[in-house]
Order: C-alpha cells, then sequence, then structure tokens
C-alpha cells in the first residue's frame, strides 16, 4: 500500500488560520488517542477536552515511514521528521485547485463516507453534543 498511494496537495486551516499547505501523506484528526485496533496516534486527545488533535505527515521515503512505525503505537511525534501536530476546535481540509485524486481522502475508523467528487472537509467541535460519563 505505501507503494501505491499518491500524496494529495492540500491546504489546511485550524481555527481559522493557515496550518498547511503542501503535500500530505496522511493525517489524523482524533477526538480520541487511539484507532484502529489500538495505534495511538496522540498521548493527549481526550474525548471530553472539546478539542480534536490533528496529526499530519508529509510524504517521506517508505524506509523512513517504516522507522516511524513505533510512533503509531506511543502517539510521540514530537521531534518526528515529517509530521506536524496541533489542536483545534476547528479544521478545514482542502484540496488545491487543480489537484486530482487517485484515493479518496477521507474515512472514518475504516469507512470510506465520502463521494467520488469530494474535495474537502470541515471538522468542528461541537461542545457538550455527547454526554460522556466516567
Amino acid at each position: 500500500g505505501l507503494l501505491q498511494y499518491k500524496p494529495v496537495a492540500v491546504e489546511v486551516k485550524v481555527d481559522g488560520t493557515p496550518f498547511f499547505s503542501d503535500l500530505l501523506f496522511y493525517g489524523f484528526v482524533l477526538n480520541g488517542s487511539y484507532n484502529g485496533g489500538g495505534m495511538r496516534w496522540s498521548t493527549e486527545a481526550q474525548l471530553d477536552d472539546g478539542y480534536f488533535h490533528f496529526v499530519i505527515a508529509r510524504p517521506r521515503s517508505v524506509v523512513s515511514t517504516l522507522s516511524s512505525a513505533t510512533r503509531m503505537w506511543t502517539g510521540d511525534w514530537v521531534g518526528a521528521d515529517g509530521f506536524k501536530v496541533t489542536k483545534a476546535k476547528r479544521i478545514e481540509v482542502r484540496m488545491k485547485e487543480g489537484e486530482r485524486k487517485l484515493h479518496p481522502l477521507f474515512e472514518l475508523d475504516g469507512d470510506q463516507p465520502e463521494l467520488p467528487d469530494t474535495r474537502g472537509a470541515v471538522f468542528e467541535v461541537l461542545p457538550s453534543a455527547i454526554l460522556i460519563w466516567r
């Protein structure tokens, strides 16, 4: 899969401020720390903190990608080459003008909900929309 996937040029805003404008290899908008059967993408994301935590990766070599694989289980991206991490209440992801995609842009924990002509999405925290008990 790593050899077949083609990155896409995107523009990302977090809370209305430009954050990233480049080729995107992958990105995770997180409301919790884990997904995909236990992969930990963030050490700080919590269901009730009122923020999405956002991890993005620029394209890197297959060797570099595989060498960072242990970070998928620890969620420690500090100092990792090619990664940016932030938190926000609103995240906007849009493909750059003229960019063509070969693969779906988005998935929700393994499901691909987008229509074929999807060029972006907005993720926004709705405070207290879901009641969580501890």
